[in-house]
């Protein structure tokens, strides 16, 4: 993925920034409105605002191919950030996308959103307030917001939209277009077209492989790791079934991709696993499509593969699969089976120790990926566990 895609996420200052200072001045902008006002009769241009995360941006297709079809003529233009500036290129019904860059640069991002005109506007983020100055500087005749429990963010809306943690994140981004009348039907998806060309030779893994995603981004994203003997037990494994590894990655995992295909080599013997740490979105796409089976931590590359309808194995400790897991066609859900996992709600409730992912045995995970390998089509299984 492109070497920016982790930079303004897992920021600490800007967190801190967001809440110290976007909470009051929100607030008060808010005060300052004198109405709310009615949606539009006539709608031909509308701004979507969706500044972080691949996965969350991989589930947002779904309600863009919503607002398409409500809207045909209508002008999309998606303003993004660095994480998710990639994904975002390949979303086929947008106009147009704009890059926040920096997203911390407030003055420069509202600036940037209020060149343009829009009928309707809509902040697809759940807890930052960052996006909701955006969004009150927009400038828009109507204003759609996530109102979030603890985040006071909603003022700036001329309607808002509970953020609910009961259920999918998915319904929720749908529950916003809802709010303007928008019927939604349409699950995640990519062009066809889009990962179906050649992988370049340093990346390609040999045929008959597997995807293994062993790293998060984000904030204490090392909470959602699954311990790496775990990984080198299970790739052991699945290499006497006769099937080859694949280790997907941002740039900077490249180095500890090569530590652990060195320590396979060296401790099992075994060759057959390629580091594909540093590919393009669209790289990174074409290697899930012709994975036989992707295993991945919760992260965008799980809901990457199940989008374009490889089977997807999510192994889940701080996130319950019921409130972020991936949507597709074979997808297999593992949850942590501690019973007080699954307990994130927008993503960096963590607390001090997490040990909910050394608690998903490796046993259960290489039962499933058998089961898979073996069978045409693939069921679709939710693994009961902290939901």
């Amino acid at each position: 993925m492109a070497g920016t895609v982790l930079r303004d996420r897992g920021s600490r200052l800007l967190k801190r920034l967001d809440r110290w200072i976007g909470i009051p001045l929100v607030a008060l902008l808010g005060l300052t409105r004198a109405r709310r006002r009615a949606l539009p009769d006539r709608i031909l241009t509308i701004g979507i605002l969706e500044t972080a995360a691949i996965g969350d941006t991989t589930l947002l297709t779904a309600v863009v191919s919503d607002l398409r079809s409500a809207y045909p003529t209508a002008k999309l233009t998606l303003f993004v950030g660095n994480s998710n500036w990639g994904v975002a290129q390949l979303v086929s019904e947008i106009s147009e996308v704009v890059l926040l860059v920096p997203i911390k640069n407030i003055m420069s991002a509202c600036a940037c959103v209020r060149r343009q005109h829009f009928d309707l506007f809509l902040d697809f983020g759940p807890w930052p307030r960052i996006n909701a100055l955006i969004a009150h500087f927009a400038n828009a005749e109507y204003k759609v917001g996530f109102k979030t429990p603890g985040q006071f963010r909603h003022y700036v809306y001329d309607s808002a939209v509970e953020h609910l943690h009961t259920q999918h994140e998915l319904e929720n981004l749908r529950d916003i277009v809802r709010a303007v009348g928008v019927r939604t039907h349409h699950q995640p998806s990519f062009p066809e077209n889009v990962g179906r060309d050649d992988i370049p030779g340093h990346l390609r893994p040999p045929t008959h492989y597997v995807v293994f995603h062993l790293r998060s981004g984000g904030y204490r994203s090392h909470m959602k790791e699954w311990p790496l003997e775990r990984w080198l037990e299970l790739g052991k494994n699945l290499s006497n079934q006769g099937v080859s590894i694949a280790l997907t990655g941002a740039p900077a995992e490249s180095d500890k991709n090569e530590d652990v295909i060195a320590r396979a080599r060296t401790e099992f013997g075994m060759t057959n696993w390629t580091n594909c740490a540093g590919a393009t979105i669209e790289q990174t796409i074409a290697i899930l499509r012709r994975s036989l089976l992707t295993v991945s931590v919760d992260t965008g590359v799980m809901h990457l593969a199940a989008t374009v309808g490889v089977p997807v194995i999510g192994l889940h400790g701080p996130t319950s699969p019921k409130r972020w897991g991936a949507v597709g066609r074979c997808v297999t859900a593992i949850a942590s089976p501690q019973s007080k996992c699954g307990y994130l709600r927008l993503g960096f409730e963590y607390p001090q120790q997490c040990d909910c992912m050394q608690a998903i045995p490796m046993e259960l995970v290489l039962g499933h990926c058998t089961r898979i390998l073996k069978s045409t089509p693939c069921p679709m299984i939710c693994e009961s566990g902290s939901a």
